[in-house]
């Protein structure tokens, strides 16, 4: 939803077109992963995918070693994955900030269903969020500067 309460939606067609775009991107980067394209633009929100919580990483049957999903409920995982969600130039996976903690947002590959979890400051140190996205991130005020250098 737009500020001005228009509904968006994106059709097949774009998503298809912003895929190739991500993977073009990728491949035009390769060995200088540093610098993202400025072909791609890192966006928040605006986004059609459906938030549903994993086995894996909420409940009874989490592993022992798997990363937690802290979102409470369905309505706040579908708002931060639809408005509050950043997508990356060069990686499928989705970001945001939960009460402070790091949220990745994995396509399940059904349905245009996304699960999610927290990310530890070591996963996000090692790359698991791209650069491009903190940065995005800190310029829009959803981390601080001193998160921002904890995790770059």
């Amino acid at each position: 939803m737009l500020a001005d309460g228009t509904e968006i939606m994106l059709n097949l067609d774009e998503v298809t077109k912003f895929e190739k775009q991500a993977k073009e991107a990728k491949i035009k980067n390769k060995g200088n992963s540093s610098k993202p394209s400025t072909e791609m633009i890192v966006r928040r929100g605006h986004f059609n995918g459906e938030y549903k919580p994993s086995p894996k990483h909420k409940g009874p049957k989490m592993p022992p070693n798997a990363s937690p999903d802290s979102i409470p409920d369905i309505k706040t995982g579908n708002d931060l994955l639809k408005n509050h969600s950043y997508n990356s130039a060069t990686k499928k996976q989705r970001f945001a900030i939960y009460k402070g903690k790091m949220i990745k947002f994995q396509p399940t590959g059904t349905n245009n269903e996304w699960h999610a979890y927290e990310l530890t400051d070591k996963q996000i140190k090692s790359q698991q969020v791209t650069l491009d996205v903190l940065k995005q991130m800190l310029k829009d005020g959803v981390i601080t500067k001193a998160q921002y250098n904890k995790w770059h």
